[in-house]
């Protein structure tokens, strides 16, 4: 996917993500995002932790855990953010992700 653009019998081609039928009307099912939810994260989980986990699917740009502004308590969410869509699309292939330990964190 990094040595794009790609050529097919001298004809250049655009890849792009499988999307099945029933998911192809959804609104921004063809969408190229470089930006993941992740929810279901333990309080003891650092942004670092994500950074971690989520590099094996390509360069991650940054990750953020939400906090209450009141309180500093972590919401238990939070965000990663890819260098490029298909590092994105590569993590989100993956439901669940084990995230210091914990099976529970999922993209969505």
């Amino acid at each position: 996917m990094a040595a794009s653009p790609h050529a097919v019998d001298g004809n250049t081609v655009e890849l792009k993500r499988a999307v099945s039928r029933e998911d192809s009307a959804r609104p921004g099912a063809h969408a190229k995002v470089k930006k993941l939810f992740v929810g279901g994260l333990k309080g003891d989980v650092a942004e670092g932790d994500l950074i971690e986990h989520f590099s094996q699917f390509g360069t991650v740009e940054k990750a953020e855990i939400i906090a209450d502004k009141q309180s500093g308590k972590k919401r238990g969410f939070g965000f990663v953010y890819f260098q490029n869509h298909d590092a994105a699309d590569k993590a989100a292939v993956v439901k669940f992700h084990p995230i210091q330990d914990n099976e529970n964190a999922a993209i969505f």
